[in-house]
């Protein structure tokens, strides 16, 4: 896994919070994509830091994207 922050990013958040965020990301990205996973952090605007995790699987088909904010849903996995 690569990490790639930009210099000068800084944000003032829940830690806890973000980590768990940034934790299920990752091991989705790697349970589910293919390598390499890359994390960046790079500045959006004077108030915004913006945090990528990727992964170079196949993605999300396209009728399950709007369910991801959904609690507890979850992907077909027949296709891993």
């Amino acid at each position: 896994m690569t990490v790639d922050v930009e210099p000068g990013c800084l944000v003032e958040v829940d830690t806890r919070h973000l980590e768990r965020i940034l934790v299920n990301l990752i091991v989705n990205a790697e349970r589910h994509g293919r390598p390499p996973v890359t994390v960046t952090a790079t500045g959006a605007g004077a108030d915004h830091v913006e945090v990528r995790v990727r992964d170079h699987g196949t993605g999300i088909p396209t009728e399950e994207i709007d369910r991801l904010s959904e609690r507890f849903a979850r992907g077909d996995d027949r296709a891993n």
